[in-house]
């Protein structure tokens, strides 16, 4: 194997843990579309690499991925589509909390 090729193989598994699109505070990290077999790879992967480049304590990906891989594959593959689903959903709530302004505040209220 070349260079070239080694690197063609880099940048291919970086554009497979990056989003499909580029994740606002709002949007999810899926279509909605994928199969349950997706769904499940999806976690994994992101799980191990967070797709929006933080480390955010209290994201459940980021819970997930603390998580030996074997120990991780395992209780993935055995969720059910709408704990899939509900996983994402948690992430995006997450990110939109740790996006959203904070104020300080008022010590007189």
């Amino acid at each position: 194997m070349n260079l070239q090729t080694s690197r063609q193989g880099q940048d291919r598994g970086q554009a497979r843990l990056a989003p499909r699109l580029p994740p606002g505070p709002n949007q999810l990290l899926i279509t909605g579309q994928e199969s349950l077999e997706e769904l499940q790879r999806l976690i994994i992967q992101y799980a191990q690499h967070c797709p929006v480049g933080e480390t955010c304590p209290t994201c459940p990906l980021h819970i997930l991925g603390t998580l030996s891989h074997a120990s991780l594959a395992t209780l993935v593959n055995s969720l059910p589509q709408p704990a899939c689903l509900d996983l994402f959903e948690m992430e995006r709530n997450c990110r939109a909390q740790s996006t959203a302004p904070s104020f300080p505040k008022n010590p007189g209220a």
